[in-house]
Protein backbone atom coordinates (compact mmCIF):
# COMPACT_ATOMS: atom_id res chain seq x y z
CA UNK A 1 0.00 0.00 0.00
CA UNK A 2 2.96 2.32 1.04
CA UNK A 3 3.93 2.17 -2.38
CA UNK A 4 0.89 2.96 -4.08
CA UNK A 5 0.50 6.28 -1.78
CA UNK A 6 3.92 7.65 -3.07
CA UNK A 7 2.39 10.95 -3.88
CA UNK A 8 1.33 13.12 -1.10
CA UNK A 9 -1.75 14.16 -3.37
CA UNK A 10 -2.68 10.61 -3.36
CA UNK A 11 -2.57 10.29 0.52
CA UNK A 12 -4.41 13.29 1.07
CA UNK A 13 -6.86 11.37 -1.24
CA UNK A 14 -6.85 8.66 0.72
CA UNK A 15 -6.91 10.43 4.14
CA UNK A 16 -10.18 12.16 2.95
CA UNK A 17 -12.04 9.23 2.30
CA UNK A 18 -11.66 8.02 5.22
CA UNK A 19 -12.61 11.04 7.11
CA UNK A 20 -15.86 11.08 4.89
CA UNK A 21 -16.41 7.19 5.86
CA UNK A 22 -15.46 8.26 9.61
CA UNK A 23 -17.95 11.55 9.89
CA UNK A 24 -21.18 9.40 7.64
CA UNK A 25 -20.26 6.61 10.25
CA UNK A 26 -20.42 9.32 12.90
CA UNK A 27 -23.56 11.05 11.89
CA UNK A 28 -25.80 7.71 11.67
CA UNK A 29 -24.82 6.87 15.28
CA UNK A 30 -26.01 10.20 16.55
CA UNK A 31 -29.36 9.89 14.45
CA UNK A 32 -29.84 6.48 16.12
CA UNK A 33 -28.83 7.53 19.61
CA UNK A 34 -31.77 10.67 19.03
CA UNK A 35 -34.04 8.34 17.86
CA UNK A 36 -33.65 5.63 21.18
CA UNK A 37 -36.66 5.79 23.39
CA UNK A 38 -34.79 5.18 26.52
CA UNK A 39 -30.95 5.31 28.03
CA UNK A 40 -31.46 0.98 27.58
CA UNK A 41 -31.53 1.54 23.78
CA UNK A 42 -28.57 4.12 23.89
CA UNK A 43 -26.27 1.53 25.94
CA UNK A 44 -27.08 -1.02 23.37
CA UNK A 45 -25.77 1.45 20.43
CA UNK A 46 -22.15 1.38 22.13
CA UNK A 47 -19.44 0.11 19.54
CA UNK A 48 -17.09 -2.18 20.42
CA UNK A 49 -13.88 0.11 20.33
CA UNK A 50 -15.67 2.34 23.22
CA UNK A 51 -14.73 0.55 25.93
CA UNK A 52 -15.36 2.89 28.71
CA UNK A 53 -19.29 3.32 29.82
CA UNK A 54 -18.78 6.35 31.48
CA UNK A 55 -17.07 7.72 28.49
CA UNK A 56 -20.48 6.56 26.16
CA UNK A 57 -22.86 7.73 28.32
CA UNK A 58 -20.65 11.01 28.30
CA UNK A 59 -20.92 10.98 24.88
CA UNK A 60 -24.81 10.02 24.60
CA UNK A 61 -25.21 13.40 27.12
CA UNK A 62 -23.83 15.84 25.06
CA UNK A 63 -25.64 14.52 21.47
CA UNK A 64 -28.60 14.35 23.46
CA UNK A 65 -28.63 17.69 25.47
CA UNK A 66 -30.46 20.92 25.39
CA UNK A 67 -27.45 23.15 24.17
CA UNK A 68 -26.58 20.23 21.39
CA UNK A 69 -30.47 20.46 20.18
CA UNK A 70 -30.18 24.34 19.73
CA UNK A 71 -27.02 24.52 17.87
CA UNK A 72 -28.73 21.97 15.49
CA UNK A 73 -31.96 24.24 15.00
CA UNK A 74 -29.38 27.03 14.42
CA UNK A 75 -27.06 25.60 12.12
CA UNK A 76 -30.10 24.36 9.93
CA UNK A 77 -31.83 28.17 9.97
CA UNK A 78 -28.43 29.04 8.87
CA UNK A 79 -28.39 26.74 6.10
CA UNK A 80 -32.36 27.76 4.96
CA UNK A 81 -30.85 31.43 4.42
CA UNK A 82 -28.27 29.93 1.44
CA UNK A 83 -29.51 30.03 -1.61
CA UNK A 84 -27.80 26.36 -3.01
CA UNK A 85 -27.67 25.45 -6.60
CA UNK A 86 -29.08 22.14 -7.88
CA UNK A 87 -26.48 20.87 -10.05
CA UNK A 88 -24.11 18.73 -7.94
CA UNK A 89 -21.05 17.58 -9.62
CA UNK A 90 -21.87 18.85 -12.94
CA UNK A 91 -21.45 22.01 -12.01
CA UNK A 92 -22.82 25.40 -14.25
CA UNK A 93 -19.83 24.70 -16.72
CA UNK A 94 -21.51 21.61 -18.05
CA UNK A 95 -25.00 22.72 -17.11
CA UNK A 96 -24.38 25.78 -19.46
CA UNK A 97 -23.34 23.40 -22.30
CA UNK A 98 -26.71 21.12 -22.13
CA UNK A 99 -28.82 24.46 -22.43
CA UNK A 100 -26.62 25.29 -25.42
CA UNK A 101 -27.03 21.64 -27.43
CA UNK A 102 -31.03 21.59 -25.93
CA UNK A 103 -31.86 24.73 -27.60
CA UNK A 104 -29.43 24.66 -30.26
CA UNK A 105 -28.02 28.31 -29.72
CA UNK A 106 -24.05 28.80 -29.30
CA UNK A 107 -24.71 31.14 -25.66
CA UNK A 108 -27.42 31.22 -23.43
CA UNK A 109 -27.88 34.06 -21.02
CA UNK A 110 -26.53 33.52 -17.55
CA UNK A 111 -29.87 34.72 -16.09
CA UNK A 112 -31.56 31.41 -17.72
CA UNK A 113 -28.23 29.21 -16.26
CA UNK A 114 -29.17 30.93 -12.81
CA UNK A 115 -32.92 30.42 -12.46
CA UNK A 116 -31.90 26.56 -13.91
CA UNK A 117 -29.56 25.86 -11.51
CA UNK A 118 -31.56 27.17 -8.76
CA UNK A 119 -34.67 25.11 -9.44
CA UNK A 120 -35.61 21.40 -8.26
CA UNK A 121 -36.57 18.79 -10.97
CA UNK A 122 -40.39 19.17 -9.96
CA UNK A 123 -40.46 23.06 -11.29
CA UNK A 124 -40.17 24.19 -7.56
CA UNK A 125 -37.27 26.97 -6.54
CA UNK A 126 -35.10 25.48 -4.31
CA UNK A 127 -35.95 27.66 -1.09
CA UNK A 128 -37.95 31.16 -0.48
CA UNK A 129 -34.52 33.05 -1.03
CA UNK A 130 -34.25 31.56 -4.40
CA UNK A 131 -37.70 32.11 -5.32
CA UNK A 132 -38.00 35.63 -4.79
CA UNK A 133 -35.03 36.35 -6.81
CA UNK A 134 -36.66 34.16 -9.51
CA UNK A 135 -39.85 35.81 -8.99
CA UNK A 136 -37.84 39.48 -9.24
CA UNK A 137 -36.09 37.99 -12.27
CA UNK A 138 -39.57 37.45 -14.23
CA UNK A 139 -40.77 40.61 -13.41
CA UNK A 140 -37.36 42.56 -14.40
CA UNK A 141 -37.71 40.10 -17.92
CA UNK A 142 -41.24 41.01 -18.30
CA UNK A 143 -40.40 44.44 -20.30
CA UNK A 144 -40.26 43.12 -23.41
CA UNK A 145 -37.16 45.13 -24.74
CA UNK A 146 -35.12 43.30 -22.48
CA UNK A 147 -35.89 40.51 -24.47
CA UNK A 148 -33.38 41.92 -27.28
CA UNK A 149 -30.16 40.96 -25.93
CA UNK A 150 -28.33 38.16 -24.01
CA UNK A 151 -26.26 41.58 -22.12
CA UNK A 152 -29.52 43.28 -21.29
CA UNK A 153 -30.92 40.13 -19.57
CA UNK A 154 -27.85 39.15 -17.44
CA UNK A 155 -28.57 42.80 -16.69
CA UNK A 156 -31.72 41.83 -14.98
CA UNK A 157 -30.15 39.34 -12.84
CA UNK A 158 -27.55 41.70 -12.11
CA UNK A 159 -30.16 43.70 -10.60
CA UNK A 160 -32.14 40.89 -8.88
CA UNK A 161 -29.36 39.12 -7.00
CA UNK A 162 -27.90 42.85 -6.09
CA UNK A 163 -30.20 42.80 -3.04
CA UNK A 164 -28.84 39.74 -1.77
CA UNK A 165 -25.48 39.77 -0.01
CA UNK A 166 -22.88 37.78 -1.24
CA UNK A 167 -22.00 34.82 1.04
CA UNK A 168 -18.40 34.71 1.49
CA UNK A 169 -17.99 34.24 5.31
CA UNK A 170 -18.30 30.89 6.65
CA UNK A 171 -18.09 28.57 9.57
CA UNK A 172 -16.03 24.92 9.88
CA UNK A 173 -17.54 22.73 11.71
CA UNK A 174 -15.96 19.76 13.72
CA UNK A 175 -14.88 16.97 11.52
CA UNK A 176 -16.34 14.29 13.72
CA UNK A 177 -20.12 15.11 13.21
CA UNK A 178 -21.05 17.62 15.58
CA UNK A 179 -22.06 21.14 14.92
CA UNK A 180 -19.54 22.45 17.57
CA UNK A 181 -18.09 25.61 15.41
CA UNK A 182 -14.25 24.47 14.82
CA UNK A 183 -13.30 27.93 13.10
CA UNK A 184 -14.54 31.03 11.03
CA UNK A 185 -13.35 32.48 8.22
CA UNK A 186 -13.96 33.13 4.75
CA UNK A 187 -14.71 31.04 1.56
CA UNK A 188 -11.94 31.16 -1.37
CA UNK A 189 -13.10 28.32 -4.32
CA UNK A 190 -14.67 25.49 -4.53
CA UNK A 191 -12.73 24.31 -7.82
CA UNK A 192 -11.77 20.98 -7.67
CA UNK A 193 -8.67 22.07 -9.41
CA UNK A 194 -7.97 24.69 -6.68
CA UNK A 195 -4.75 24.24 -5.10
CA UNK A 196 -4.42 24.49 -1.19
CA UNK A 197 -0.48 24.30 -0.01
CA UNK A 198 0.38 22.40 -3.67
CA UNK A 199 -2.43 19.88 -3.41
CA UNK A 200 -5.29 19.59 -5.38
CA UNK A 201 -8.39 21.02 -3.25
CA UNK A 202 -10.02 18.11 -4.76
CA UNK A 203 -14.44 17.01 -5.28
CA UNK A 204 -16.66 18.25 -2.10
CA UNK A 205 -14.61 20.42 -0.66
CA UNK A 206 -14.10 23.94 0.00
CA UNK A 207 -10.78 26.10 0.15
CA UNK A 208 -11.21 28.70 3.38
CA UNK A 209 -9.34 31.76 4.57
CA UNK A 210 -9.25 30.96 8.47
CA UNK A 211 -9.55 34.17 10.53
CA UNK A 212 -10.58 32.55 13.56
CA UNK A 213 -10.15 29.53 15.90
CA UNK A 214 -12.88 28.40 17.61
CA UNK A 215 -11.13 25.60 18.65
CA UNK A 216 -7.48 25.72 18.51
CA UNK A 217 -6.09 22.45 19.15
CA UNK A 218 -8.24 20.33 16.65
CA UNK A 219 -6.83 18.93 13.76
CA UNK A 220 -7.12 20.04 10.12
CA UNK A 221 -8.84 18.13 7.88
CA UNK A 222 -5.76 17.55 5.50
CA UNK A 223 -2.24 18.57 7.20
CA UNK A 224 0.66 19.48 5.99
CA UNK A 225 4.09 20.16 6.99
CA UNK A 226 3.36 23.63 7.81
CA UNK A 227 0.54 23.19 9.90
CA UNK A 228 -1.47 20.25 11.42
CA UNK A 229 -4.22 22.33 13.83
CA UNK A 230 -6.83 25.11 13.07
CA UNK A 231 -4.45 27.38 15.16
CA UNK A 232 -1.87 26.62 13.11
CA UNK A 233 -4.18 27.29 10.32
CA UNK A 234 -4.77 30.80 11.17
CA UNK A 235 -4.41 33.89 8.95
CA UNK A 236 -3.77 30.73 5.90
CA UNK A 237 -6.30 28.44 3.42
CA UNK A 238 -6.96 25.76 3.99
CA UNK A 239 -9.39 22.37 2.27
CA UNK A 240 -12.59 21.77 4.71
CA UNK A 241 -15.56 19.23 3.98
CA UNK A 242 -18.32 20.97 1.87
CA UNK A 243 -20.86 19.26 4.21
CA UNK A 244 -18.94 20.54 7.31
CA UNK A 245 -18.93 24.13 6.52
CA UNK A 246 -21.93 26.99 6.46
CA UNK A 247 -21.54 29.66 4.37
CA UNK A 248 -23.50 32.74 5.40
CA UNK A 249 -23.94 36.24 4.27
CA UNK A 250 -21.34 39.49 4.99
CA UNK A 251 -22.72 42.13 6.70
Amino acid sequence: MANKLDGQWQRAYVFQEMAGLWRASKSRLVQRILQSKNEQERMKLRPDNISSINEWKSFVKEKTSENFKERSEGFKKIRKKQIPQTTGRRGLARMTEDMKKSSGKTEVPRVDVWMRAHTKKDGRPVNIQARETIDKLKETLQDPSRHSSNNLRDNALSQSVKAIPNITKCKMLDLEGSDTVVAEGRWSSSDPNALVHHIPLGSNAIRVWVDIARQPLKFLWKVTHYMTTIEESVGSTIAWPADRVILFAAN
